[in-house]
């Protein structure tokens, strides 16, 4: 064949030669083999058995390998081609520490490892790509001194090592603190008054509120919008009739209360372990059915539960759950109380060290109740006198505050 090239390298120009008829070539050092594709192809298949073969000669050698600052059982499951990643690397598998691992039996217990809670890849299987052990090669565990004992070829030990220098370094840790502020304000006022005839010969005989015959005297309580249970009272005479006296009384009461209910639960977590803190009482609820009556238990806590994730820029993403439940004061059915629930769920990102109100909610609530008698309550300047008012106030606020400090390592890692 013929080419004209210009400023084109010379392996360039043979591979283009030897593509177009059918060739290949092979280069050891400074030699170039050129033989047909096939050939080609089945040299390097026979060598690629031999070193198989070879492989499968090489002597086997042990080594001892202290994990300093993460669990050896985790290591071992990433030897396997297992990943921890389904338990956020913050749990082991719950496999026995003193079971070896090898190639062969690692096919035949797949299964087996899944479901005793060994974390597996997204497929839910381990991955042979992913292995290090070769499938000669067996791991286990000394889980009183925290080494993985090893045993396999050079090449792939020093994969192993490799693998465990880049990976076994310290967690960073996070406090996380919440305070969750309840705040209730209430204020309420009560007048009342009363109006009722007195025989001023009969003394015992005053401020009727019905109907009475006393010694056949007839006293009639005229107007009853008092108090039951007033802070003050004031009482008058308005008007003497004949032998009656015309009394006047009139109460009224003014109450008001704070309240100011402050939990703050604080934890201490590694970089994207969960965990969560609680505190609180059950309480029994019975339902029944036709199987009877069955009794069960239903959290009233105060809980915290959160995930972070320590970014590269020093801020903190959490995913957070906060509960703060309690009992009702009010029974909600004959013999049983319910529960008052205040939960958040979210996401966010904060700095380290800042404070960041999560959420609120405020609840108001005003009742006004008038009790008149007809007709005269209505007269201008005189109405109050018919007339028992209560005016109510409530307010109720909720305040959840979380702040994230990255703990500072005291140990450098080297």
């Amino acid at each position: 064949m013929t080419l004209r090239l210009n400023d084109v390298p010379w392996d360039q120009a043979l591979a283009l030669i030897l593509k177009s008829k059918g060739l290949a070539k092979r280069q050891t050092g400074n030699v170039i083999l050129v033989a047909p594709t096939n050939e080609i192809n089945k040299i390097e298949k026979d060598e690629l058995e031999a070193q198989k073969v070879v492989k499968q000669l090489e002597r086997l050698k042990t080594e001892y390998i202290q994990i300093n600052y993460a669990k050896a059982e985790n290591f071992r499951s990433l030897l396997l081609g297992i990943s921890t990643g389904a338990s956020d690397g913050c749990s082991i598998s719950s496999s026995g520490s003193g079971s070896s691992g090898s190639a062969s039996s690692r096919r035949q217990g797949r299964a087996g490892a899944a479901l005793a809670g060994a974390a597996v890849t997204g497929t839910g299987r381990a991955d042979d790509q992913f292995a290090l052990l070769s499938n000669r090669g067996t791991a286990i565990v000394d889980a009183r001194t925290n080494t993985l004992i090893v045993r396999d070829t050079v090449d792939h030990l020093k994969q192993i090592r490799d693998m465990i220098h880049l990976l076994d370094k310290p967690v960073r840790q996070v406090l996380i603190e919440s305070r969750i502020v309840i705040a209730s304000d209430t204020f309420s006022k009560e007048l009342g008054v009363e109006f009722g005839l007195r025989n001023k010969n009969n003394p015992d005989l005053a401020f009727a509120t019905r109907n009475q015959s006393v010694n056949g005297l007839l006293a009639e309580g005229l107007v009853d919008l008092a108090q039951s249970t007033p802070h003050g009272q004031l009482t008058m005479t308005l008007l003497r009739i004949g032998d009656y006296l015309l009394n006047l009384k009139i109460t009224a009461s003014q109450d008001e209360g704070k309240v100011e209910v402050l939990s703050n639960p604080r934890l201490l977590t590694s970089d994207r372990c969960q965990a969560s803190i609680k505190q609180g009482q059950e309480i029994p609820f019975e339902t029944v059915s036709q199987n009877g009556t069955n009794t069960q238990l239903i959290e009233a806590v105060l809980e915290l539960k959160v995930t972070p994730q320590i970014t590269p820029s020093g801020s903190v993403i959490m995913d957070l759950e906060i509960t703060k439940n309690s009992p009702t004061k009010e029974e909600v059915n004959a013999g049983q109380i319910g529960i008052d629930k205040r939960e958040i769920k979210t996401s966010v990102l904060i700095e380290d060290g800042d404070t960041v109100v999560l959420g609120g909610v405020f609840e108001g609530q005003k009742t006004e109740n008038y009790e008149k008698v007809p007709w005269f309550s209505d007269l201008p300047g005189l109405g109050w006198l018919f007339t028992h008012s209560f005016e109510e106030d409530r307010k109720n606020e909720l305040l959840i505050f979380i702040t994230p400090k990255v703990v500072k390592q005291l140990v450098t890692t080297r």
